[in-house]
């Protein structure tokens, strides 16, 4: 009967373990998960740049058309 105890234990305790370090792996993820790489952040500016550039072209277009539509 005290080996089985010892052995109880010992998987208890291992499992424990195993817990306690799964939640402090949760703890980290959850802190590095608000930051952002700069490569990243950079890439996704220029995008939006770029998105905004090709807006203004299509806006300058429909508004040439538009008011050759209105003068005719």
């Amino acid at each position: 009967m005290e080996i089985f105890g010892l052995i109880s234990l010992t998987i208890l305790a291992l499992v424990a373990i195993f817990y306690l370090l799964k939640r402090m792996n949760q703890k980290k993820i959850k802190e590095n998960k608000n930051t952002i790489d700069p490569f990243v952040v950079k890439a996704m500016a220029s995008k939006i740049a770029s998105d905004a550039q090709k807006h203004r072209k299509d806006q300058e277009k429909y508004n040439y058309i538009k008011s050759n539509d209105d003068a005719g």
